[in-house]
């Protein structure tokens, strides 16, 4: 039991329950100082190149519960000494492909994302 400044006592049921009314209001407060989302369009925090320009969205291939993303990179490039020799220097031009498929879920409830890339 706690004794008030008046001389009157508070007990302590009343006191849990001025505390859970208190922090009943802190998730509230929490979900107001939630940060947007960075990978918006509307994003001012994403650069100019990170976003998407409307009418440029990758629509996907529909299979089922997933939408699946191909994409595939071709790169170029030289170098003087492909062996790493110090010996014997080749030089020799290359092209790598990297192919990548990403899977992502459709689901309501929860989100599911796949990816498999290569570099050949």
């Amino acid at each position: 039991m706690l004794v008030s400044q008046r001389g009157g006592s508070i007990t302590v049921p009343v006191i849990l329950k001025a505390c859970a009314v208190a922090f009943a209001g802190l998730p509230a407060l929490a979900f107001a100082q939630a940060v947007p989302s960075q990978t918006g369009l509307g994003s001012r925090q994403a650069s100019v190149t990170a976003r998407v320009a409307s009418g440029y969205e990758a629509i996907g291939i529909d299979v089922g519960g997933f939408t699946l993303f191909p994409t595939t990179t071709i790169n170029t490039g030289y170098d003087t000494n492909i062996y790493a020799s110090s010996r014997i220097e080749v030089a020799d031009a290359f092209v790598t492909l990297a192919p990548r498929m990403t899977a992502r879920s459709q689901w309501g409830r929860h989100r599911l994302s796949i990816v498999a890339d290569a570099n050949i």
